[in-house]
C-alpha cells in the first residue's frame, strides 16, 4: 500500500506494525516534513515555517496525523487527489493551530 501526499508516495506497511516500526514510521515522515521547507507553501510544502524554531514541534505533530491516516483502513473506493490534499490540508492547519503558527495557504 502507498500513501500518496504532499511529499510524494510513501509506503505504508500497516500489517503488523509493531511499536518501534511504528515510531520509525513517523520519524521517517517527520524528516520529510521537514524536508518539505524547501517546497514553497503556496505549492504544498512548508517553505513559511523554513528556520522557525517550532517546526520541528509542528513537524512531529504532521506525522503522528498523517501516519495514522495511513494506518486507518480505508472502506469502499480510494480518496481522491483532492480529497486527500484537502485532508492533508487540514492536518497542518490543525498542527500549525495547536502550536500557534500562521495557517497554511492553500495551495
Amino acid at each position: 500500500m502507498a500513501v500518496i501526499s504532499a511529499f510524494g508516495v510513501v509506503p505504508v506497511h500497516a500489517a503488523g506494525t509493531a511499536g518501534s516500526d511504528t515510531q520509525k514510521l513517523a520519524e521517517s515522515y517527520a524528516a520529510m516534513c521537514t524536508k518539505a521547507v524547501r517546497i514553497p507553501a503556496a505549492h504544498g510544502g512548508e517553505g513559511d515555517l523554513k528556520g522557525h524554531a517550532k517546526l520541528p514541534d509542528y513537524c512531529k505533530c504532521f506525522a503522528d496525523k498523517f501516519l495514522a491516516r495511513a494506518m486507518k483502513p480505508s472502506a469502499g473506493a480510494p480518496a481522491s487527489m483532492e480529497q486527500t490534499m484537502q485532508e492533508e490540508y487540514g492536518m497542518r492547519q490543525t498542527c500549525r493551530s495547536q502550536l500557534g503558527l500562521p495557517p497554511p495557504p492553500k495551495a
